[in-house]
């Protein structure tokens, strides 16, 4: 299977359009990354979730995208899906854009490689392969500091608990996103009014196929992995990935 056959249309940039746009597109599309094209629809390079969230100047009216374009991987239309999904697995690339001699023609998510990719059926556990040591959130801790942790250590989520260590919501870079009005102007809210509550959660017993599954069903890149409302662990897109693909 080549890429052409699971890829997705893009919402992409001129590099002359507003920052502010690209933070629309963001908070409202699913893409992670948009793409900046020239007049010719070449690709130029991208903006993504994490710069947006970084950059000030995106809730400014008058600062283009011109000089916050960053390089990055892009993929031809016609290269086979394993060695993609190896790519995005070594470099933890959430989507690529595209190409098709030279020009963008789509955009390629994990999603959509992990629903592609043959599987077997599998008795893992979850708890075979999940992240143990999660760095977590309180639900009384400010967005800003939501926002820096994850500008600080690159992630694009964190479980939230209450004050019994109890797991009780998620908080993703689309919500600092959407919520970014609320960010530098007086007390920031915290982190529960923002975050999604009773996320989807899988037990450590659960199999790699359950979990995929439950993925795709609600379209979701990282499951909580808990007992009686205990955090015990993380799995994410990529190790599922990386464990279908071996």
């Amino acid at each position: 299977m080549n890429i052409k056959d699971i890829m997705r249309e893009a919402a992409a940039l001129h590099e002359d359009e507003y920052l502010t746009k690209a933070r629309q597109l963001i908070r409202d599309t699913h893409q992670r990354i948009l793409p900046v094209i020239d007049e010719r629809g070449h690709l130029l390079g991208i903006i993504t979730d994490e710069d947006i969230l970084k950059l000030r100047a995106a809730t400014k009216s008058n600062v283009t995208v011109k000089g916050f374009v960053t390089s990055g991987y892009s993929v031809d239309i016609n290269e086979d899906l394993l060695t993609v999904a190896k790519l995005m697995v070594r470099e933890e690339l959430d989507e690529l854009p595209v190409v098709e001699n030279g020009k963008l023609v789509g955009i390629l998510n994990l999603r959509d490689v992990l629903r592609a990719m043959p599987r077997k059926e599998s008795d893992t556990p979850v708890g075979t392969i999940m992240t143990e040591k999660v760095r977590t959130l309180s639900e009384d801790d400010p967005i800003s500091l939501a926002a820096s942790n994850m500008a600080e250590y690159g992630y694009s989520g964190f479980p939230v608990i209450d004050k019994k260590n109890k797991l009780v919501g998620v908080v993703t870079r689309r919500d600092l996103i959407r919520a970014r009005s609320k960010l530098g102007k007086g007390n920031p809210p915290p982190v529960k009014r923002i975050m999604t509550p009773a996320p989807h959660t899988v037990s450590q017993d659960a199999t790699l196929n359950e979990a995929v599954e439950l993925m795709l069903k609600y379209d979701i890149g990282r499951l909580p992995v808990t007992e009686n409302d205990r955090l015990l662990g993380i799995i994410d897109r990529y190790d599922l990935v990386r464990t279908v693909i071996g």
